[in-house]
């Protein structure tokens, strides 16, 4: 029986609500506040305001809240949260950006980060490129060679190199240290939606609007297999772990399979070491919300949990070893999910999704399976502009910070690209 959707009731912060706190207590005197509002599709909206009074500094209840909402800071870690106990809703973090950063061409369409955290490369439309220096922002190399919007690109585990997909229905890889591109793949049809790199990247895969998932070898510039899975056009990959979900016992050092997202609503798993071979079957995916395309997919970090968003704010969880139906639907609003990305928080996977207003949210949807998913994030930002690109990395030592969660893991950096042309880093 396909699951009922739940809907999630949500938070929004004044975008600027840390430097509102921070000035507050350098002043030590008077008070402030900013607004708070609660959301919650097809029901009244709760609009209150939190109150930051730096008299009570001492007893570390520097913040009150108004119409139910709860606000909770420390004042030595500054973190910052809310819950509402009437809506439902319980403690919720609320980060605001780290850093920003704003490259010079406009509107980002794909966005990726290396390792290290040194260099990032922006995509841009009309096959504009660029490969940046975060300490200062700099244009590193122009990437020139796209004719056509730049829908996705990643870097290399090396951290040097680039892959980049189109609209002109090619894939480059480029240097990035000087800018080259020594490898062109040609083969779909259609505009190449999304990438991926499989292991250390000898090989790399692509998903097109052509509906075919392509196999590449880097060395040769071929393709080595391609699959179809006759599900329209494909918008995303999500690679999942090597042995993850494999249950031959064999240990494989590279990516064995992948899922991808359809305009008709379904999720395929393919197994990349068999050509030809799509695994799951259009009919053993199919759910109450296959009309309606999907946008965005990802998984946990064990590939044994799929999540898939759709062009209706619906975000659907998936078991891979049993696909007859979904495990579960939730939703915020009815925009369309843009970008998802899973990060690990003290040892729990935790799954960060962008929408086509501007939210970024990050949801404990993998370990809802016998109990309602809560919303546990909330990423702040100044616009209401689409976000397409959501990516994750292992926090650095270049940055000033606790570097280790709760876990003793090394904390994980979100960074997150839009139309409105700026990138944030959140941590």
């Amino acid at each position: 029986m396909t699951p009922n959707t739940t809907i999630l009731p949500y938070f929004q912060v004044q975008e600027d609500w840390k430097t509102v706190i921070d000035e507050t207590l350098s002043q030590k005197h008077d008070s402030s506040s900013f607004w708070v509002s609660v959301y919650e599709k097809d029901k009244q909206s709760v609009h209150g305001t939190i109150t930051v009074d730096p008299q009570n500094l001492k007893n570390n209840s520097i913040l009150s809240g108004s119409d139910g909402i709860i606000p909770e800071y420390n004042c030595i870690s500054k973190k910052f949260s809310l819950s509402h106990l009437q809506r439902g809703i319980p403690s919720v973090s609320i980060l605001s950006p780290e850093i920003s950063y704003k490259p010079a061409s406009g509107s980002i369409l794909s966005f990726d980060v290396n390792k290290d955290q040194m260099l990032y490369v922006v995509g841009h439309q009309s096959g504009k490129m660029a490969v940046y220096e975060t300490l200062d922002n700099k244009v590193l190399n122009a990437l020139d060679g796209h004719f056509g919007d730049i829908n996705s690109v990643r870097f290399f585990p090396s951290g040097k190199v680039i892959l980049s997909a189109s609209l002109d229905m090619r894939l480059k890889i480029w240097s990035a240290e000087d800018g080259s591109n020594p490898v062109t793949l040609t083969g779909h049809t259609s505009s190449v939606t999304d990438c991926g790199i499989v292991g250390i990247g000898k090989n790399v895969v692509s998903c097109s609007k052509d509906g075919s998932v392509k196999l590449w070898n880097c060395g040769s510039a071929s393709c080595i297999n391609s699959w179809n899975p006759n599900m329209g056009s494909l918008s995303g990959i999500f690679l999942i772990p090597p042995t993850s979900f494999d249950s031959n016992a064999e240990a494989f050092s590279e990516i064995n399979s992948l899922v991808t997202s359809t305009s008709t609503g379904n999720i395929a798993l393919i197994d990349i070491r068999e050509k030809n071979k799509v695994i799951i079957p259009v009919a053993t995916m199919e759910s109450q919300f296959s009309k309606d395309p999907l946008t965005a997919i990802s998984g946990d970090d064990t590939g044994t949990f799929i999540s898939s968003g759709n062009s209706q704010g619906i975000i659907t969880l998936w078991d891979l070893r049993n696909s007859s139906e979904p495990l579960s639907h939730i939703q915020r609003d009815s925009f369309p999910i843009t970008s998802m990305e899973t990060i690990s928080i003290n040892g729990k996977s935790v799954l960060v999704t962008g929408s086509q207003n501007g939210s970024v949210f990050g949801t404990d949807i993998f370990y809802s399976v016998d109990r309602t998913a809560n919303v546990i994030a909330e990423y702040t930002t100044s616009d209401l502009d689409p976000v397409y690109t959501i990516r994750s990395v292992k926090h650095h030592k270049m940055f000033n910070a606790d570097i280790q969660d709760n876990n003793g893991s090394s904390k994980m950096c979100i960074y997150t690209s839009g139309r409105n042309g700026i990138i944030n880093g959140y941590w």
